[in-house]
């Protein structure tokens, strides 16, 4: 039973093989699809042609107009396993690994995959020839390759590969951890590059993980063996009618678990069962174009069960059946053996219960030296140590990275050998240098401190002048409304006390963003405030002045508590809002929006105004910018507000940015941790 698992493995690697096409817009008139192409050469092999593999694998490339080099490289693959699985004939096989490698050098980058299956093809041919270390090193590499370029997904069946190998060493345990670990990276991804493919895969790894643990031999072993072989079954289930065009795929794959299964129930002595799945296997792949090798596996476990039975005439019945068969069909020679090896065995336990003595004696003796001929090569692969011919590989990458480090070291270590040189030639030219710059930054640093020194005498100065002129101003506006409350002016007086009015309130609100301009940041009083009621305050302020060109502000926040400076905050918003106002036409909405997310509060202020130009973007937060314009309704502009509001907020670690669209409207969005 377990060579079955090299067939499984080659129905894996076929299905691969051209599932995960190229995609090449060149072949799309191609008369054969590559998507199915493998399957029917399956079919073919099958049917008992292979020896026309070959030939009918290049009549179908001739077909093709136009032939790229993931074209010749699936080509390749496939008649490598042809002569090395089928025909066991290595020289031929190295041609077309060689060839693989070769195109591998055309590959886009994009077929990475193609790289590291490249790898395990010349894992397999070592193999094949006895070379172990060597093939060990080749199936580590192609895997560590596939590891850092492609996907997890797609390690699975790199990974299934080394269980392969740890099956066929006979080291149960390992194969189990791999099989296991290729079941997890194939169930990593939601997204299918192949599905049916993958289907495949997945069904075969369960269905060896099934055979591996009837390899242990214990009761609870045989138990996990069932468990997993049913598994692959449901994984058959819920494909086949997703994937009808690839039935008979799923037929052969099913016909190969039920005979295992059976196997496993014959040795539990559950006679019953293990009969009806063995029928089932047989009526599934006893047929041409189905696993031939499976059909006559199943009848060998047939002909074993009804001798244990006694009956004897249904055992000679599938014993002639397997001997007509055994020549005629076409399968791989390593199952070819196992069958011969297995039907001695059979042939012998029958004629020695029938006590016919001379026939048990030779078959007996063939199956002993045919087991003694295997065995020698058999415990040369087994005693392989796979982890250590890795782990050689690991230091010898080790070694050469350390004298690539070594290399690197002596060359950095000569350069600043002659960078010293180098330096202590010119000492005194850069000691020179190095007292002139020193000179040089001593006095620009006293032109900066002067600097800085008058900078701070105009800034009193102009705070002190700003301060002196606000009082006359607030007075002239305090007069101009008690003149305006009689009712003794003419109408040309009471439009001269407006103009007064309504200029010294400009003046106050522009000496009132100087002062703001010129006060500093730091040091600035901060207490708990709530940033909902402090907008409720400023809307309800700045909503008799809205309403006097008929807009609606909506305030739609929820209570954020800032640790900020109340009065400075007052002053951003109502810059923000005031600015709305201005800029939008009359009859026009303007939406407040406060926001919570992690960590951060957003507040959103956005009008339906004229919009900010995109050549005045780069200037609209700088002071005294040029970027000023009249409002909607000719209101004028100082140019300090944005200035002024984002001072404001990088005093309290936050950030200010807008979007913009001409004549749609303008959004600024204020952002301050909590």
């Amino acid at each position: 039973m377990s060579k079955k698992a090299y067939l499984a493995l080659f129905i894996t690697l076929i299905g691969f093989i051209f599932s995960c096409s190229s995609g090449n817009s060149e072949n799309n008139d191609k008369s054969v699809s590559t998507d199915t192409f493998d399957i029917e050469l399956n079919n073919l092999v099958n049917r008992g042609i292979g020896k026309k593999v070959p030939h009918y694998i290049d009549s179908i490339y001739r077909t093709f107009k136009n032939v790229s080099a993931d074209d010749l490289w699936k080509k390749y693959n496939l008649l490598y396993k042809f002569y090395l699985d089928y025909e066991s004939d290595t020289t031929i096989a190295r041609i077309y690994v060689d060839s693989m490698q070769l195109v591998t050098k055309d590959l886009k980058k994009m077929q990475k995959e193609r790289f590291a299956l490249t790898f395990f093809a010349f894992g397999d041919l070592a193999l094949a020839e006895k070379k172990y270390v060597g093939a060990f090193r080749n199936y580590y590499t192609g895997r560590d390759y596939a590891k850092k370029k492609l996907k997890k997904s797609s390690l699975a069946k790199f990974t299934n590969q080394l269980a392969m190998v740890r099956y066929s060493q006979l080291q149960f345990p390992g194969a189990i951890q791999y099989f296991k670990q290729a079941i997890a990276e194939l169930e990593s991804s939601e997204t299918k590059t192949s599905p049916v493919a993958e289907v495949i895969l997945h069904q075969q790894i369960l269905h060896m993980l099934g055979l591996t643990y009837g390899q242990l031999g214990t009761k609870q072993s045989k138990d996990s063996s069932v468990f997993y072989f049913q598994e692959a079954l449901k994984v058959l289930d819920q494909n086949e009618r997703i994937y009808p065009n690839h039935t008979p795929v799923f037929m052969a794959a099913r016909g190969e678990i039920y005979g295992d299964l059976g196997g496993t129930y014959m040795y539990q002595f559950k006679d019953k069962e293990a009969v009806n799945y063995l029928m089932k296997s047989i009526e599934i792949n006893d047929r041409s174009g189905y696993n031939r090798f499976d059909a006559e596996s199943s009848k060998i476990d047939l002909v074993y069960l009804y001798t244990r039975s006694g009956n004897y005439s249904k055992a000679i019945y599938y014993i002639k059946q397997i001997d007509a068969e055994l020549n005629r069909i076409f399968i791989k020679k390593v199952d070819k053996t196992d069958l011969q090896l297995n039907l001695y065995i059979v042939k012998w336990r029958y004629f020695d219960s029938r006590n016919q003595i001379d026939s048990a004696y030779s078959y007996h003796k063939k199956f002993t030296l045919f087991v003694d001929s295997m065995r020698k090569a058999e415990k040369e692969l087994r005693q392989v140590d796979m982890d250590g011919s890795f782990k050689l590989l690991v230091l010898d990458k080790e070694s050469k990275l350390r004298k690539t480090y070594l290399i690197i070291t002596v060359i950095f270590v000569l350069i600043i050998l002659v960078v010293l040189v180098g330096v202590l030639k010119n000492r005194k030219k850069l000691a020179s240098l190095n007292a002139k710059i020193t000179a040089q930054n001593q006095v620009l640093q006293h032109a900066m401190e002067a600097l800085q020194q008058s900078q701070d005498e105009n800034t009193r100065m102009m705070r002190m002048v700003v301060h002196d002129l606000r009082s006359p101003m607030a007075a002239t506006v305090s007069l101009a409304d008690l003149v305006l409350e009689t009712n003794e002016l003419s109408e040309d007086n009471k439009e001269m006390l407006e103009l007064i009015k309504e200029t010294n309130l400009r003046s106050l609100d522009m000496v009132g963003n100087l002062l703001s301009m010129n006060s500093s940041f730091e040091g600035l009083e901060k207490d708990s405030i709530g940033i909902h009621s402090l907008l409720e305050y400023c809307v309800k302020t700045l909503n008799l002045k809205a309403k006097e060109k008929g807009q609606k502000i909506i305030l739609n926040a929820v209570e954020i508590s800032l640790i900020a400076n109340r009065e400075k905050l007052w002053r951003l918003f109502g810059n923000l809002i005031g600015n709305a106002i201005k800029f939008s036409p009359s009859g026009s909405i303007i939406n407040v929006d406060v926001f919570k997310m992690e960590n951060i509060a957003r507040i959103r202020i956005k009008d339906q105004g004229i919009g900010i130009p995109e050549e005045l973007h780069d200037g609209i937060f700088n002071l005294f910018t040029n970027a000023k314009r009249a409002g909607t309704d000719g209101e004028e502009s100082f140019g300090l507000g944005l200035a002024i509001s984002r001072q404001i907020v990088e005093a309290h670690n936050g950030k200010i940015w807008f979007e913009s669209e001409p004549n749609t409207g303008t959004s600024f969005y204020i952002e301050f941790p909590i």
